[in-house]
């Protein structure tokens, strides 16, 4: 069944709207739920860091509904289960072993954002005070973010350089074969 491409267009402005639009409610709903979701967060818990992935969601479903209308409704409803399929599969098992690989990692990351969350949200007003005191520390402090990015970018390309650990191959097992004293 054809869908009205002006409707399409118009409801692409919505993330998530647009694939519901065209019968891929699961992707839909994915994309509605993870736009709103990361807005509420931010809004929230005050963390405006999170703030960059809104373009990016809105964009990637904006484009992906205008694509998507182009599809016969079976190849549709084949990519919508192909999208929640995937989601299955990255939840159950390549997340889970990179989560594995870098848990000591993502943990340092995880309390990094949650030492600045705590401290933009709740000390902020105290520390800056201290700016009669200490000039400069509100500057230090504002570009905290900046300065939890670089140091994740520059740690990941150190270990994207370094590679793979290489375990060595043991040597082949000999057998003893005695004292040879001929």
């Amino acid at each position: 069944m054809e869908k009205n491409r002006l409707l399409l267009f118009l409801f692409s402005f919505m993330p998530g709207a647009g694939q519901m639009y065209l019968n891929m409610m699961k992707k839909g709903l994915v994309l509605m739920t993870l736009f709103c979701g990361v807005a509420f967060c931010a809004g929230f818990f005050y963390f405006e860091l999170l703030l960059f992935l809104l373009p990016v969601i809105w964009f990637y479903s904006f484009f992906d509904a205008i694509n998507s209308g182009h599809l016969t409704y079976e190849e549709r409803i084949a990519a919508d289960s192909d999208f929640m399929m995937g989601l299955y599969q990255m939840s159950s098992g390549d997340a889970k072993s990179v989560l594995k690989k870098g848990h000591a990692f993502l943990g340092v990351i995880c309390v990094l954002l949650g030492l600045y969350i705590l401290f933009d949200n709740v000390f902020r007003d105290l520390l800056w005070s201290l700016d009669n005191y200490l000039p400069g520390f509100r500057g230090i402090f504002h570009k905290f973010p900046t300065l939890l990015i670089a140091i994740f970018i520059i740690v990941w390309g150190i270990r994207l350089v370094k590679g793979e650990k290489k375990l060595e191959k043991p040597a082949d097992f000999k057998e003893y074969e005695g004292d040879k004293h001929e």
